[in-house]
């Protein structure tokens, strides 16, 4: 089954990641799956609590403890080391997607057959604007 990754890096901003967690969730659909990797700072035992508490409602999460406090490119780079999905899609904290977003990116990979796209699918909660991201297709696994 087709799948995307999305990939989150976050510390000790636990009211965002609630309202991202229930934003995916609201976006899962039976025509694909997803896996949300979360990089989390090994310390941060109140964001560790709540996504190990988390209803999954068919959606995999992967709580990986970051080695890298402070430095965000590399915490994305773990947790894309992590995933597994077809689509990756890099989403922070705060960053909250559309209603039907990800169904949307699936229809749209599905009928133009893209290896990668560029949607405005969130809104930023704390910039209050809109957020264009980059959707990547991975056709095998990326050295980095």
């Amino acid at each position: 089954m087709f799948k995307f990754s999305i990939i989150t890096a976050t510390y000790d901003r636990i009211d965002n990641l609630k309202s991202l967690y229930f934003c995916i969730v609201e976006n899962k659909n039976d025509l694909f799956d997803i896996e949300w990797v979360v990089v989390v700072e090994e310390n941060d035992i109140e964001t560790i609590r709540f996504l190990s508490s988390c209803y999954k409602k068919n959606i995999i999460i992967k709580i990986i403890k970051n080695n890298y406090p402070g430095e965000f490119s590399k915490l994305i780079k773990q947790g894309i080391k992590n995933s597994t999905g077809d689509y990756l899609i890099i989403l922070g904290d705060d960053d909250i997607p559309k209603k039907n977003a990800l169904i949307n990116i699936y229809k749209f990979i599905k009928k133009n057959s893209s290896k990668w796209i560029i949607m405005t699918i969130s809104y930023n909660n704390l910039q209050k604007k809109k957020i264009k991201i980059i959707i990547i297709k991975i056709k095998k696994k990326i050295k980095l």
